[in-house]
């Protein structure tokens, strides 16, 4: 974190992100299925921050990632069971 000039505008953030932006289009299940891929994506990305901040001796970013990912967990389980319920999901 320390050091590093963060994006700003929003067309850089859409050009390097690793989610793409959704399409407008699909069920409520290809938008909770596309949600929970997405998630996956990201927690692995985090869980990837977070080696890199140690590596790096920065023990306030790496405790900081490890706090976000707990909690992008927690969502990605939710979203799992509610995929695996097909609670109110069209099949």
């Amino acid at each position: 974190m320390i050091g590093q000039d963060p994006l700003f505008h929003p067309v850089d953030m859409v050009e390097t992100a690793s989610i793409k932006v959704a399409e407008h289009k699909g069920t409520i299940r290809d938008i909770i299925t596309e949600a929970d891929a997405n998630l996956l994506l990201v927690i692995k990305e985090i869980r990837s921050a977070v080696r890199i901040a140690d590596e790096q001796d920065d023990p306030g970013t790496a405790d900081l990632f490890a706090q976000i990912v707990q909690i992008h967990e927690k969502h990605e389980w939710w979203l799992r069971d509610i995929l695996a319920r097909r609670d109110g999901l069209a099949v």
